[in-house]
């Protein structure tokens, strides 16, 4: 019985942490520094991730979203929403997550990065999460043009998009 009221006190702790992140903490900036062939590079980074990690092309800068997303938890994907035996679900949640994390590629920031200003600058906000994609609001803070999202594609279409509208 004490077993049990400590963890659905776990259970209540984890759910008060990620109902009380910021929308600033929720804000993901990504600095676009290279474009070429509808392919990108640059800078991610997140105020909870606390990290500014670069990346080389568009498949590491989604394993970073993602990566970013399980770290601190929000948002939480729909499936765990949905789960009836939350208690249970919790505490296997970690060990779930081992299963799907991966090995970010290991790439230093180039020197003229930290010098010259980015080809374009992107803040997301991933509001939703569910097994086929993410769901959010993107905006370029250059030009401040928003777009509501509802797909990784979308989301990676209206970058692209952007970035050639500026070489034009």
């Amino acid at each position: 019985m004490n077993t049990n009221t400590n963890t659905n006190t776990n259970v209540k702790t984890q759910i008060n942490r990620v109902s009380h992140i910021s929308r600033d903490d929720q804000l993901s900036i990504i600095s676009v520094h290279s474009f070429d062939a509808d392919n990108i590079a640059g800078l991610f980074s997140n105020n909870l991730y606390g990290k500014e990690l670069p990346f080389g092309n568009l498949m590491t800068m989604l394993l970073m979203i993602e990566d970013c997303m399980n770290t601190i938890s929000w948002p939480q994907q729909m499936a765990d929403y949905r789960k009836m035996n939350k208690t249970s679900d919790l505490r296997n949640r970690k060990k779930a997550l081992r299963g799907r994390q991966f090995q970010l590629p290991a790439r230093n920031t180039p020197p003229e990065w930290k010098t010259n200003l980015p080809l374009a600058t992107f803040g997301v906000r991933i509001l939703f999460r569910t097994v086929s994609g993410w769901q959010g609001v993107v905006q370029c803070l250059e030009t401040g043009h928003r777009k509501k999202f509802i797909s990784d594609l979308e989301l990676i279409m209206f970058i692209i998009d952007e970035l050639k509208s500026q070489s034009h």
